[in-house]
């Protein structure tokens, strides 16, 4: 008698599979971004274009280095926080009080970027 393989357990389907529906069901530049790793260079002029869409910097947005301290940017209490959210957005990434209170200069954001990005 032949030997017949058994049904298909629900743990199978790619409907439990975590990273396959998140990737199902995903807007396109989510798909995307799971896909491709943005590199450094890449991620810092995505944040130079959200810099220019600030109203209230102090400085030009092409003199702002990694070494430039966020203070020295012109970020008051709320527009840091509307940054955030932009850049939150932009990158599809959760960023926690905690992490942005230890952040001082521009590379601690791009660092901290870099690490949500990869994992």
């Amino acid at each position: 008698m032949p030997r017949v393989a058994p049904p298909r357990r629900a743990i199978d389907t790619p409907a439990r599979i975590p990273h396959v529906r998140r990737a199902a069901f995903a807007a396109p530049r989510q798909l995307i971004q799971l896909m491709t790793r943005m590199q450094r260079p890449e991620i810092v002029a995505a944040l130079k274009d959200l810099l220019r869409q600030q109203k209230q910097l102090k400085v030009d947005v092409e003199s702002i280095g990694e070494d430039t301290r966020l203070s020295q940017v012109g970020f008051d209490s709320i527009s840091i926080l509307d940054f955030i959210y932009d850049v939150e957005s932009r990158f599809n990434v959760r960023t926690d009080i905690a992490d942005l209170v230890r952040m001082e200069q521009v590379k601690d954001l791009i660092d901290h970027l870099e690490g949500k990005l990869a994992g």
